[in-house]
């Protein structure tokens, strides 16, 4: 008895066993065409090729921030009172994890505090509508550049904005 399976269809072994099991292949039988990577450099492994991907987020302060805190007055000369108060940072988690860990105070497995104590003390609460248009960054370098930028547009749009 034979089987005929569609194209859209590859065998991969299981444990070194003879046993088939078919698995789909991305692109295969559906028009779309097959990714092309680059070649590794020598000496790089394919787990160090996966990179860690690093999104923006906006987190509202409450305005009490700017009359208690004369680090955040200094740094936003600015503000005149009327919009909100905010918080850029960027983060390989999600915003929802990531704003969970300011207010709760997380520490990381060595034992160092996670959390911006600016955010730990005033945070509201997220703001989607200023970073969710944003795009991932597959580094840690164009993140932090990128959490600058966005700082201090919205500095420039009269908002009072903390960020690392």
């Amino acid at each position: 008895m034979t089987i005929i399976l569609p194209k859209s269809f590859s065998y991969q072994l299981f444990s070194g066993r003879d046993t088939r099991i078919p698995t789909p292949v991305p692109g295969i039988g559906t028009g779309a065409p097959l990714p092309v990577y680059p070649p590794l450099p020598n000496g790089t492994k394919f787990a160090e090729v996966i990179h860690t991907m690093y999104s923006l987020y906006v987190i509202e302060l409450r305005k009490k921030v700017f009359t208690e805190n004369r680090k955040f007055r200094e740094a936003n000369p600015q503000f005149n009172g009327v919009l909100e108060c905010l918080y850029v940072g960027m983060t390989s988690q999600t915003a929802y994890e990531r704003f969970d860990a300011h207010i709760n105070g997380t520490l990381s497995k060595k034992g160092y505090d996670l959390s911006a104590d600016i955010v730990k003390k005033y945070g509201v609460y997220l703001r989607p509508s200023l970073y969710e248009h944003l795009p991932t960054y597959r580094s840690r370098a164009a993140a932090l550049a990128a959490e600058k930028a966005l700082a201090l547009d919205l500095r420039r749009q009269r908002y009072a904005v903390w960020f690392n």
